[in-house]
């Protein structure tokens, strides 16, 4: 089976804590999806957008399986 297509909004930072704890957005969606995975069959590819720094700059949804938005 070929990785799920994800793309991954990222809409805000985190706080200093959570960046010196776990990373930026993109780190830990990372692993909140790897470790969410019901098996080791499952892939997926993700593909971040910084759409703060980078407004305009978004993905062809019919690039992607999902999109995933982050922060608020």
């Amino acid at each position: 089976m070929a990785p799920l297509r994800i793309a991954l909004l990222v809409n805000d930072t985190p706080v200093q804590p959570v960046v010196d704890a776990f990373g930026e957005y993109p780190q830990i969606y990372e692993r909140w999806l790897s470790e969410s995975k019901p098996s080791e069959d499952v892939a997926f590819r993700m593909t971040s957008f910084d759409v703060v720094n980078h407004p305009g700059v978004y993905p062809n949804p019919d690039e992607y399986d999902g999109i995933v938005l982050t922060g608020s």
